[in-house]
This record gives structure tokens, sequence and C-alpha cells, in this order.
């Protein structure tokens, strides 16, 4: 058999898979897997570039995996896995340990939205579920990216007298402005750039 390669992440993992000494915070495990630094690392360990991974046409597919002896021999497994071999071995699996093979790992992560072809999770969120259930809907996560918009800059050509205290407007979008989040305005005059600082609307105006 083939081995695989593993990496122990600077940020510690929150708790995945629910035991009888704690359950999981899907909360805390979603905050986790959108975390800047996270997504980082593991763009990182997969040698990608982060702007590549994160500019929308990529997603993260996530899969819990627990770690078991079963009939004397050290095991891991995703819950597809275990559903797979419960299967093969006549419900074996799941006859010995039901609440981490058919519930727990599971129910770790599922999706709230369909996405990559699996479908969202409408079933019980507490109690096990069946090996087919299992196969086509539970135990991954996916993370999505928003494609980055870029703000779209007017270019606009005047012609000012020397001297000349000028109100000139200017059209912004892409993103918001007000006092907390002014923008910056760049005049080109005779080949040369003026910014203007700390521009928000009026006051009073949307």
């Amino acid at each position: 058999m083939g081995g695989y390669t593993f990496y122990n992440p600077a940020q510690s993992l929150p708790q995945i898979i629910s035991t009888s000494r704690g359950g999981a915070n899907l909360t805390a495990i979603k905050q986790y897997f959108t975390d800047e630094q996270v997504i980082r690392a593991i763009a990182g360990y997969v040698g990608m570039d982060f702007q590549t991974l994160t500019n929308g046409e990529y997603k993260l597919l996530l899969e819990p995996i627990a770690y078991v002896t079963f009939e004397g021999v050290r095991t891991a497994f995703t819950a597809t896995e275990a559903a797979k071999y419960n299967q093969l071995r006549g419900g074996l699996l799941r006859k010995k340990m039901p609440s981490l093979s058919h519930k727990n790992l599971p129910l770790a992560m599922f999706l709230e939205i369909s996405d990559l072809g699996y479908p969202a999770w409408s079933g019980s969120k507490t109690e096990k579920a069946n090996d087919e259930d299992i196969i086509r809907a539970l135990g991954l996560g996916i993370v999505r990216f928003n494609e980055v918009i870029t703000p779209e800059v007017i270019e606009a050509d005047y012609e000012y007298r020397v001297d000349t205290d000028v109100i000139t407007a200017v059209t912004v979008s892409g993103g918001q402005s007000d006092p907390d989040n002014s923008v910056t305005v760049t005049f080109s005059i005779l080949g040369r750039n003026y910014k203007v600082r700390k521009c928000v609307l009026p006051g009073g105006w949307t």
C-alpha cells in the first residue's frame, strides 16, 4: 500500500468529529477553514499561489478523517470510505462502532448548498445515517471563493485656467465611500499626477 503526505497546521484545528468527550462546533469549523491565514497555508502546502487559489475559479473540498482500531488494525477512513467498507463487510462496521461510522463522522460536515455534484443535506442532523445517504451527501464540506471585482476607473479629460478654484465631480464605483472608507482620486494634468485623498460623499448624500 502506498503512503500519503500530511501536514500539522500552524493554527490548531478545531474539534471536527464529535466524541463522548465533547461535541464539534460547526461555526468554529467554518471560521477555521475560511480564515485567510489557514487558506494561505493550504495554498503553500500544495504549491499554489494564494491569489490564484482564491480568484473564484477554484474550490476546496474537505473530508473529515477518523482514526480507529478495527479488528486489531489501526485504520483511517473518511465517511464515504467507512460507508463503502461497511457495505463490503455486510454491515459489520456499523455494528461495531455505529456512533462514529454512521453519525459523528458523516455528520461532521455536510453541504447546506448543493455544489460539485453533491446535494445539500436536508435529513436528520442527529440520527445515524444509512450507507447510501452517506456516500451520496455526507462527510464533506466545500469552501467557495468569490471572484475579485476590480473597481471601475473612469478617465476624464478637463482643461482648467490658472489660479481657478475648481469643483469637479467624479464617479467612483466598486466599493463603499464614507468617512471610515474614504477614496483617493488621481487627476492627470499635463503629464503629472495629482492625488486628492480622503474623498467622501457630501453630508446627507447616499
